[in-house]
């Protein structure tokens, strides 16, 4: 994407391409500059190769009305945070899977699915409320933990309850649901306009 010259503001759409005001005309497309830096320094920023960095943008919010990325302006400098708010839901699973079966030993089965059941809807509060990115990532590692101690302490439940003659055929159906639901919560996600209300 680039960044367009503006008295206080740099516009940027959230598809990452850049709506340019129709004030600009071909003597003045000196002003547009690849990347996330603008000359002439406007808006203040970090100054690098004589261009000085975006500080603000405005998003086009005519799909979404409210992203992560918006509401956090995780772009340029700062669009790697995108993948780290992706990855920490795994790191917190890779962490949940070994708690989830130390703590389903120690404390028993149904007594683990169900405080991690708590700590989840606690932690997705927490995701949906907090105005701080920091937060907000660190809400999302422990929801990738909370949802591994249930997801083991639950199978392991069903597995133990389930006759010796259908166990074979229980983690086919103990996946349909997961398998339904993730289309629908695609869907939901859709129509859901604003990340904090999905």
């Amino acid at each position: 994407f680039t960044c367009v010259s503006q008295p206080t503001t740099n516009t940027l759409t959230s598809a990452s391409t850049v709506r340019i005001p129709q004030s600009f005309s071909a003597d003045n497309s000196s002003k547009v500059n690849d990347e996330c830096y603008s000359a002439p320094p406007s808006s203040g920023g970090t100054v690098q190769g004589g261009q000085v960095e975006c500080t603000q943008f405005q998003f086009d919010n005519s799909t979404f009305t409210n992203t992560i990325t918006t509401e956090f302006s995780l772009v340029c400098s700062k669009e790697w945070l995108r993948s780290v708010f992706q990855i920490l839901f795994t790191i917190g699973c890779l962490f949940g899977a070994p708690a989830g079966g130390i703590l389903s030993d120690k404390f028993g089965r149904l007594r683990t699915m169900w405080y991690g059941c708590l700590s989840l809807a606690v932690v997705t509060l927490l995701l949906t409320a907090v105005p701080l990115l920091s937060v907000v990532l660190f809400a999302r590692f422990l929801l990738g933990f909370f949802t591994d101690i249930v997801f083991i302490a639950s199978v392991t439940i069903g597995i133990e309850v389930c006759p010796s003659s259908g166990r074979h055929i229980f983690g086919t159906v103990d996946s349909l649901p997961y398998a339904i639901m993730l289309p629908l919560l695609a869907a939901t996600a859709y129509l859901c306009r604003n990340w904090r209300h999905v």
